[in-house]
C-alpha cells in the first residue's frame, strides 16, 4: 500500500497492524535538484517514531519526496493499493499530479 501525503502514518499503520506492508510519502516540495522544501517535517519521524511504538517497523516505511518526483525506489514499486486521501487539498492539479506519481 503506497500512502501518499500520508502524514504521522495514521492509516497505514492501521493497515499495518493487519498485515499490510506500507510506505508513506510525506510531502515535500522539491524547487530544484538542490532545494528541498519540507513543509511538514516533523511528519515522517513521528510516522517512523509511531511504527517502532507499535511494533510495525518491519511493515511500515517512510519516505520524505514531493509526490511529483517519487524516489525511483518508490516509482518502481509494485503497490495494490494507492491511499490519496490527505493529498488533494494541497496540490493545484489533482488528476495531473496522480498521473505523474502513479505513471508506470
Amino acid at each position: 500500500m503506497l500512502d501518499l501525503a500520508g502524514g504521522d502514518g495514521g492509516d497505514a499503520l492501521r493497515l499495518a497492524a493487519s498485515g499490510h506492508h506500507a510506505t508513506v510519502v510525506d510531502h515535500a516540495t522539491v524547487v530544484d535538484h538542490a532545494t528541498v522544501v519540507d513543509h511538514a517535517p516533523a511528519m515522517p519521524a513521528a510516522a517512523e517514531a509511531r511504527a517502532a511504538a507499535s511494533g510495525l517497523s518491519d511493515r511500515v516505511s517512510c519516505v520524505r519526496a514531493d509526490v511529483d518526483a517519487l524516489p525511483a525506489e518508490v516509482a518502481a514499486g509494485d503497490f495494490d493499493v494507492v491511499l490519496c486521501h490527505n493529498l488533494p487539498q494541497y496540490v493545484d492539479d489533482v488528476p495531473g499530479t496522480l498521473a505523474r506519481s502513479l505513471a508506470p
